[in-house]
Order: structure tokens, then C-alpha cells, then sequence
């Protein structure tokens, strides 16, 4: 075996390593999920509705979580004059449709 032999190969487990791992927070994140598209949910600085997520792995966690996208509203829950999009990160959120919400490690 040589050099560009051994570097191939390995390229190839860390590539499918890479692609395995990937799949598995996907899987993770998905299935820890309780949010739906057009729930309305609040973190620390204020509302949104959902209008999307996505799979995010956290700084301050093992764990993937997910990271909702939305039009933001005020605190009556109307929309905002500008409607607005910004993000929720499922670490951050502290109410789901009204009712309080704690992330758990």
C-alpha cells in the first residue's frame, strides 16, 4: 500500500463518517422535535410563527436541536407592521403556543 493509497482510503471512511454522523443529528434533532410549522413560540426576546426549521448543533451541547424560522410578532401575537423574520433556537425557547417551555439536556 502507499501514501496516496492509504490517503484515498481514508479520505473515504471520513467522508462516510462525515455522511453517517450528519444523518444521525438530522434523526436526533427531528425526533426531539415539538414544534410544528405555524406554532407560535417565544424566546427571550420576543415571538415568532413558525415558518420553517432546520437541524443546528449547538455550541453548548452535544446534542443537535433544531432552529425555527418566522415572521415576528407582538406580544399580542398579531404580526408586527414590518413583518419580520428572525430565528428561534430550540435552546433559547421558553413558551410553545402559551405554554411554558424548558429545554432539557
Amino acid at each position: 500500500m502507499t501514501k496516496e493509497d492509504f490517503n484515498e482510503r481514508m479520505s473515504e471512511i471520513t467522508q462516510d463518517f462525515d455522511e453517517k454522523k450528519e444523518k444521525l443529528w438530522i434523526e436526533f434533532a427531528k425526533s426531539n422535535n415539538i414544534v410544528q410549522i405555524g406554532d407560535v413560540v417565544r424566546d427571550h426576546i420576543g415571538l415568532i410563527k413558525v415558518e420553517g426549521a432546520q437541524v443546528y448543533l449547538p455550541s453548548f451541547s452535544n446534542y443537535p436541536c433544531m432552529r425555527y424560522v418566522g415572521t415576528e410578532l407582538k406580544k399580542d401575537g398579531t404580526l408586527k407592521k414590518r413583518e419580520t423574520k428572525r430565528s428561534v433556537y430550540q435552546g433559547n425557547m421558553v413558551e410553545i403556543n402559551g405554554k411554558p417551555y424548558k429545554y432539557e439536556e
